[in-house]
């Protein structure tokens, strides 16, 4: 287990703040607890045994002890750095040395050298940060000094920004990584980094992450560099002419701005079952401070904010999944005004002068801690007196919860839990014996055990369904009830229904899946039943496709959910759902995952359903006219398909600290014996198969293989989910099956009824087991992994904001409704006369998980060459190359567009080239172009802007086909040119939003209220999807103000009213997913167009001026001019639902060189489609397009950077 830790840290200075992430470090350290060696304490002190478990390690008191304090001596320490080592620089009083921390309620532990090494044995630990984790970092090699063997080296070496020390005895490194903002910035040198200019690159992270990307525990801080009032935040690379600088103040957000970066590179890349993390938090004049605080106390410049940032971040990065410990050291430290180095140390590697000395005060450190003693994270900066830290209590206490942490864990896996059985007794587990120190429960035998065996009577279980029921329909060989489960080495618990109903107290138990599940859930009924009062109601409540049972008395709730394939299909009727041609919505789950969403135990299977030979997809709605079928085999990829949108979905949405998640593997059947050949089934079998390591011929194990994949995926991304793997035993099994002691709903023939073998019930997807077996594993799992994770689930319900109701209308029906209907009414499509019924605020709904697959694919592709940056460049005036074709002689030019054609008389803006640094484009070639094209469609997919660039290509290509071989097809919402003798298509298709929405008229399209359905992307993607080279875009249609969401098919329904760029964000969701779900980049291409600027405003070029594009004739020569029409927030969001994309998509990056041309707009001169008046004429100004580009123009350089790609 990878450990990252977080550190909080205090200073103590008037003027400064204190400081806040350090503490990530000792977090991590806490993490360490995953590691199982027993662990030894010196004088039997052990502050997490029974007796200290509420112990805070963080709330105590300084004690005086100077019997066993200090645990070193400074001029001993062959690590020691000059600017930690007081005594050895003059300091006389050393009891700063000598005070120990006392938390209330239990001792910490002596720290022990030796043991840790053991612990940290093969292992690499790096502290990231600045000057005070490089404190902390030399605390710790003083520390364990003494347990490395004398004849070993002790040189620490630096190769960059990583100073490391190798103990070759325990193969162990313990390294330092300089990089105190964490994120990338021009003080990054870990020798010269005084810049007072501080540039910080808020969102690249990777040059330093790649450093400690293997580390098994990461311990970071970042705070004091963060408290200059004012900053430059960097877009862009060093050096860059076209990176983008701004200098800003709003120090917590920028602050958080960068955490955020931090913690989203965690969260995607971490080793999360390797690499443990912890974080540190925050910490006035220390000089001639010879005594702590004693009193409770928090320095006046420790900064709260800050301090919220950086526990916000870790929050949200655990509620993601990460485990990132938080080493809260701030009050405590706060109170060590006395051990900093103050004047006692080496200042800039010079000796303190004769005149600072006449000052001590203007030259203390107050910022670092003295060794042995105090450390802590902080930045010196000249002419700064001394910063407020009592952060790190010296690096022994930071050390030891480190130590500590290597022995205790707080989270318990549940493969560990049947090692555990002797060392904690688990609430209704009655263990049969001491011999469980490791257990495999799924491989075993059965055992004939007719004494505790069954559980239950068929006859005395209320909730038995008459499907289940076979010695009900006449069965008299009741064998089958009486075998139990024997895994090797080891006892299943019996079961105890009244533990299990406590460990589910106040919770909701979901079963989701087919009648195998239906089957299990129906079996856990019977369990519990005897359990419960005998004035309980027992009645099952049929509610769409859920059967609820409340326990009342333990207000817990036990449901099965009916949903064979997890996913959406025409046969999600809980009762009429025997279609042959089954149809498969394979990307759609909200209709069925919104019931579940809040469940605190979810138990999921499907396999049965899937073994048809041939299936319907169908991307779309039911009944909707535009919705896309395929009728497949490829069984397993639909499977396959099918678990990756269930899988994505708990990934985005799950609650990962509240909801355990459980999935059965599948489940075997015997209409077979045990050849192909072997016409035997489960009829009158009455013994399970004794054969160990019967593997049934029938048992599919690709398809288990899919789903173990799956489930392995999720656990790499932070999404715990256990497999209970039952098939094998099960598949000894062949004897537990109704075979024809099952209800049936068609009368049995004579024919039948003479050949009871070909109508035997074999599968347990029909009806299934009637053994609890799965249960009593199930029970198993689910008592240890509640029982150990409790805290956690309910240190979390407070906070949870946002939770989709189970069930929606929240009524319940004793019986099932015999008039459902399968969903067949087509949707209402969306135009500029469609309203909302009434409009509400956004709930936060998400209509598709964000594709994050696509990313296996590769790096996401920006469109550049390796050696040079096609879009980093200026215009260059060249009349003789350019225009590449003449406005008046394309037969295919929009009046939009036309600008010589409507008046402009000044045609400069026609013979700028764009010139990249350091490389040429290369030249335009039209018939390459249309070899490149030969036998392809060219589509472009978008709104106005993307339509000018259709007009561009169309403009620069149909030069070279015979007239006779070329046509269009008449302006539509798909207009197609075709060019006959290469077999190929341009498109334009008019999408402005991406998503289906009320301005999808390619004409009549102008409306003040803009409505889209944010999950409805098939009407446009089933025209796009067999195009070859894909070329979108979406960014104008946006800024227009909120827009409103409706979910619903239904007309004059409930709207949600959103933000532009959370609609866009939503829309963008909804695109990525349909990409990373049918793009194959070795076979189409997909490329997307950053914003086009708009020059809206003429002070954004030349300050104090008003007006915009009208009148202007050159381009801006300012290569880090970047104009207010271009959003920067969008442009992130964009570039973060890209970057999970991968390789599937090339973005052609133009919004900086667009930005430099406020010359290339219509202005006025184009065709208006409304009169203007006589106001309008009067201000040019007023009524100038700066928003859509000439052409001949800039758009034929965004179509000579596609060709330069294709």
């Amino acid at each position: 287990m990878k450990m990252v830790y977080v550190r909080r840290i205090t200073f103590h200075n008037q003027n400064i703040a204190g400081f806040c992430l350090i503490i990530a470090l000792f977090i991590t350290a806490c993490c360490l607890t995953f590691y199982n060696r027993p662990i030894t304490f010196e004088e039997n002190q052990n502050p997490l045994n029974d007796s200290n478990r509420g112990c805070n390690l963080f709330s105590g008191k300084w004690v005086y002890d100077d019997k066993s304090h200090p645990q070193y001596n400074d001029t001993q320490c062959s690590f020691m750095f000059e600017e930690y080592a007081c005594e050895k620089y003059g300091r006389k009083d050393l009891k700063y040395q000598k005070w120990r921390w006392q938390p209330h309620g239990c001792d910490l532990p002596r720290f022990n050298g030796a043991s840790f090494m053991e612990k940290i044995r093969g292992k690499k630990l790096i502290f990231v940060g600045d000057s005070l984790n490089k404190n902390q970092w030399t605390s710790l090699l003083c520390l364990i000094e003494s347990s490395i063997p004398s004849s070993s080296s002790k040189s620490v070496i630096q190769e960059g920004n990583l100073f490391t020390f190798h103990a070759i005895e325990y193969n162990a490194t313990i390294g330092f990584y300089w990089s105190p903002f964490l994120v990338e910035s021009n003080n990054d040198d870990p020798m010269v980094h005084r810049e007072r200019d501080r540039t910080v690159r808020i969102h690249s992270i990777e040059k330093h992450a790649r450093q400690w990307n293997d580390a098994d525990i990461l311990i970071f801080d970042s705070f004091v560099w963060w408290t200059d009032p004012t900053m430059t935040l960097l877009w862009g690379s060093f050096g860059s002419s076209d990176a983008i600088y701004k200098r800003v103040e709003m120090g917590h957000r920028r602050y958080e701005m960068a955490l955020n970066t931090w913690s989203d590179w965690l969260e995607i890349n971490i080793n999360r079952t390797k690499t443990k993390g912890e974080n540190y938090s925050v910490e006035q004049h220390c000089y001639n401070e010879t005594e702590p605080i004693l009193e409770e106390y928090w320095g006046a410049t420790t900064d709260h904010g800050m301090m919220h940032a950086a526990e916000s971040s870790i929050r949200k990065l655990e509620s993601r999944g990460l485990k990132v410990q938080y080493l809260n050291i701030t009050q405590l430290s706060d109170y060590r005004k006395d051990a900093h180095p103050s004047i006692y140390r080496i200042q800039h590697d010079q000796l303190i002068t004769e005149e600072q000395l006449k000052d001590p005060k203007s030259y203390s450190d107050c910022i670092h801690w003295c060794l042995p003693g105090f450390r802590v994270h902080a930045n010196w900066k000249r002419g700064i007196k001394c910063y407020d830290i009592a952060g790190l209590f010296f690096i022994a206490f930071v050390i030891v919860p480190l130590y500590l942490s290597l022995y205790h864990g707080p989270n318990v896996q549940v493969e560990n839990v049947v090692k555990r059985q002797q060392q904690e007794p688990i609430p209704g587990v009655e263990r049969n014996d001491e011999s469980t120190s490791s257990c495999n429960l799924f491989s075993g035998k059965w055992i004939f055990d007719e004494q505790s065996y069954p559980l239950y009577k068929e006859g005395d279980c209320s909730f038995i369904h008459k499907d289940f029921g076979c010695e009900m329909y006449g069965r008299k060989d009741l064998k089958y009830q009486s075998w139990r489960w024997q895994p090797h080495d080891c006892d299943l618990p019996r079961f105890n229904g009244t533990a299990l109903l406590e460990k589910i107290r106040g919770k909701k138990l979901i079963y989701v899946g087919d009648s195998l599940n239906r089957n299990q859930w129906t079996s856990m009924l019977c369990l519990i039943e005897s359990s419960l009062p005998p004035s309980s109601n027992k009645i099952v409540n049929l509610t769409g496709n859920f059967f609820i049972f409340e326990a009342n008395d333990y207000n817990a709730t036990i449901a099965f959910y009916w949903s064979p394939f997890l996913v959406e299909s025409n046969n999600d009727h809980p009762y009429v759902h025997r279609l042959r041609d089954r149809v498969i919505g394979v990307k759609s789950i909200e209709k069925h995952a919104r019931n579940w969403n809040d469940a605190d135990i979810l138990v999921f299977d499907s396999f049965m359903w899937w073994l048809e030979p041939k299936m319907t997809l169908m991307w779309g709605s039911f009944g909707s006219t535009d919705a896309v079928y395929k009728k497949v085999e490829m069984k397993l990829r639909r499977y396959e398909m099918a678990l990756n949108t269930w899988s994505e979905w708990l990934e985005i949405n799950i609650n990962r600290t509240k909801t355990k998640l459980f999935f059965m593997s599948l489940s075997p059947y015997h209409d077979i014996g045990e050849s192909y050949e072997d016409k035997q089934n489960c009829y009158n079998e009455s013994e399970p198969i004794s054969k160990e390591g019967y593997w049934g011929v029938a048992t599919d194990h690709s398809m288990m293989q899919v789903a173990e994949s799956t489930i392995k995926k999720l656990q790499t991304r932070g999404v715990k989910m256990e497999y209970l793997n039952i098939t094998q035993m099960s598949d000894y099994r062949r004897d537990a099956h109704p075979s024809i002691y099952r209800r049936y709903f068609n009368p049995i023939t004579e024919e039948q009824l003479r050949n009871p073998r070909d109508y035997s019930d074999c599968r347990w997807q029909k009806k299934k087991t009637q053994l609890p077996f799965l249960v009593l594993i199930f029970f198993m799992l689910i008592a240890f992994s509640i029982f150990y994770s409790e805290s956690n689930i309910q240190e979390i319900l407070h906070n949870q904001s946002h939770r989709v109701n189970r069930i929606q209308d929240g009524s319940f029906l004793s019986k099932p409704t015999q008039d459902f209907v399968l969903p067949n009414k087509p949707s209402v499509v969306l135009n500029r006369s469609s309203t909302c019924g009434s409009t509400v605020k956004y709930s936060g709904r998400r209509a598709f998980p964000t594709a994050s697959t696509a990313g296996s694919v590769g790096q996401r592709a920006v469109a550049e060459t390796k050696t040079c940056d096609l879009f980093s460049g200026n215009w260059v005036f060249d009349n003789k190359s350019y225009p590449l074709y003449n406005e008046s002689k394309c037969p295919y030019m929009s009046d939009q567009l036309a600008c010589h054609k409507h008046g402009r008389s000044d045609l400069d803006y026609q013979f700028w080239r764009w010139q990249p640094q350091n490389c040429n484009l290369k030249r335009w070639n039209a018939k390459e172009m249309w070899e490149k094209l030969r036998g392809k469609r060219l589509m472009f997919v978008g709104d106005s802007l993307n339509r000018g660039q259709w007009i561009s290509m169309l403009c620069l290509l149909h030069s070279t086909i015979p007239p006779d071989k070329q046509s269009i097809t008449p302006n539509s919402e798909l207009t197609i040119f075709r060019a006959e003798n290469y077999n190929a298509t341009i498109e334009f298709l008019w999408a402005p939003l991406l998503v289906e929405s009320n301005s999808d008229d390619p004409v009549d399209h102008r409306t003040n209220e803009r409505i889209l359905r944010p999950d409805a992307i098939l009407r446009h993607s089933s025209r796009w999807e067999h195009a070859d080279i894909l070329v979108f875009n979406s960014y104008l249609w946006w800024r227009q103000g909120p827009v409103k969401l409706l979910w619903s098919n239904e007309e004059n329904s409930v709207c949600e009213e959103i933000s532009g760029l959370g609609g866009m964000e939503l829309a963008m969701e909804a695109w990525g997913d349909w990409v990373a779900s049918h793009v194959d980049p070795l076979k189409k291409k997909v490329f997307f167009i950053t914003m086009s600027p708009t020059h809206l405003t003429k002070e954004d070029w030349e300050r104090g001026s008003e007006g915009n594009c009208y009148n202007e004739k050159v381009p801006i020569n300012d290569e880090r001019y970047w104009g207010s029409g271009s959003d920067l927030p969008t442009m992130r969001m964009v570039e973060k639902v890209l970057s999970r994309l991968g390789s599937k998509v090339s973005v052609l990056n133009i919004t900086q060189l667009s930005e430099y041309r406020k010359d290339g707009h219509p202005s006025i001169h184009r065709k208006f489609w409304e009169a203007l008046s006589s106001e309008n004429l009067a201000n040019p100004a007023s009524y100038s397009d700066c928003i859509h580009w000439c052409l001949p123009g800039v758009p034929d350089v965004w179509n000579e950077l596609l060709f330069q790609f294709l």
